[in-house]
């Protein structure tokens, strides 16, 4: 299991509960779940959202805005086809306006 990023702290103390974790973590942990060997986060309707690293993050916005899913999109058109796909990590909004302007 490949761990790595903004994620790691939540899917230690997901495993074993007893991790000591920063108070925050463990409120936020509430809306992640585990399931094999992929982490993912709970959306508003209730639908998981595969949790990304930053590499495939990185990979899955190049894949998006370079056509695999429509023509050049601009980031809030970004950010709502990666949910569509299932797709979570915390700055995804601002990374796709980011990357969209670049």
């Amino acid at each position: 299991f490949f761990l790595d990023d903004w994620h790691t702290h939540l899917v230690e103390y997901l495993k074993n509960p007893q991790f000591p974790i920063e108070q925050k973590i463990k409120y936020r942990v509430a809306n992640y779940v585990i399931l094999g060997d992929d982490s993912f986060k709970r959306g508003v309707d209730g639908t998981l959202l595969q949790c990304l690293s930053e590499i495939k993050a990185y990979v899955a916005l190049v894949e998006v805005h370079e056509g695999i899913c429509g023509s050049h999109q601009v980031g809030e058109k970004m950010k709502w086809t990666l949910f569509r796909l299932g797709i979570y990590w915390p700055t995804i909004l601002k990374d796709c306006i980011d990357y969209a302007k670049s």
